[in-house]
């Protein structure tokens, strides 16, 4: 599985348990394309998905959509600060508002974190009335990130025979004319080199021209050495860090562990993230309170 960074490995693991995806599964009972539908329904922030199955294995490649973590920041007015993720805040700096929360504490996901009610007392530590801001401060949430990479220690690529093939083609609008034949050879790589022709310097016409050229390569079957994996591993750790650094997103203490067995490599530990937190939503607007009314008999 490659190319998810915002949905982990296991939650689409544990999502393609639900319908029947598992290890011991049926290739026959397998539909690519369903599974890749599958995946962008439950998934919203998943805009594209590579479903294919090479020998015994599923591939998945992903594509997701990061606008979609983007916060949409609402008209001023009466607003909280909400936890949007459950984790220990770590810092906490309020500048309007009532701070429910302090750093050290807990919080859980939908969670007030800075209240956009003040409640204004009277001499005897009453409420008196209420007023309303848009809550602001800046807090820091620490939260555990699972990671989960596996991949076979045996891998194929490309091994180039050094036979090719070399034609010229010829594109006018539309049409593509190529004059070299098909090459004998079951699988090759194709390289094309076109130019444009030019009537004058700046005027250009719809025709090009140039040539193609085919490589025979047969594939060749690999192993990747106890190094060669853990490089594999950081890279795409690596990756996936930078992805989130971008993102506002801090790695304090990193417990990912690589463990090689039966030809199977496997990277899974967990990733304590700090971010920044908080998420807009509209204060609950609660009646004033009366004025109380004294007898001067009692």
């Amino acid at each position: 599985m490659e190319g998810n960074v915002h949905n982990s490995t296991q939650s689409i693991l544990g999502y393609l348990e639900k319908i029947d995806v598992h290890h011991g599964a049926s290739k026959k009972k397998l539909d690519c394309a369903l599974i890749a539908e599958k995946l962008r329904g439950e998934f919203p922030n998943i805009t594209w998905v590579s479903a294919k199955i090479t020998g015994s294995r599923l591939l998945l490649e992903i594509k997701e959509n990061d606008n979609i973590y983007k916060e949409k920041i609402p008209e001023k007015g009466a607003y909280d600060l909400i936890a949007d993720k459950t984790g220990k805040i770590v810092s906490m700096v309020t500048r309007k508002g009532t701070s429910l929360k302090k750093t050290g504490e807990l919080c859980k996901k939908g969670e007030i974190l800075v209240s956009g009610r003040l409640d204004i007392l009277n001499d005897s530590k009453e409420i008196e009335k209420y007023e309303y801001t848009d809550a602001d401060a800046d807090i820091y949430v620490e939260y555990p990130l699972e990671y989960y990479q596996q991949f076979s220690m045996t891998y194929q690529k490309p091994i180039y025979t050094g036979k090719q093939k070399k034609g010229y083609l010829l594109q006018v609008g539309d049409y593509y004319f190529d004059f070299k034949r098909k090459p004998p050879w079951e699988t090759f790589d194709t390289t094309t080199n076109l130019k444009q022709l030019y009537l004058t310097e700046n005027f250009k016409l719809p025709i090009f021209y140039g040539s193609s050229t085919d490589y025979e390569y047969q594939t060749g079957e690999f192993v990747y050495t106890e190094k060669e994996a853990r490089e594999k591993v950081e890279s795409h750790l690596s990756i996936l860090l930078k992805s989130l650094e971008e993102k506002g997103v801090q790695i304090s203490e990193n417990h990912v562990k690589i463990n090689i067995q039966k030809n199977i490599c496997t990277a899974s530990g967990t990733l304590l993230a700090v971010e920044k937190a908080g998420k807009k939503a509209p204060t609950d607007i609660l009646p004033q309170q009366t004025e109380r009314n004294f007898d001067i008999n009692e």
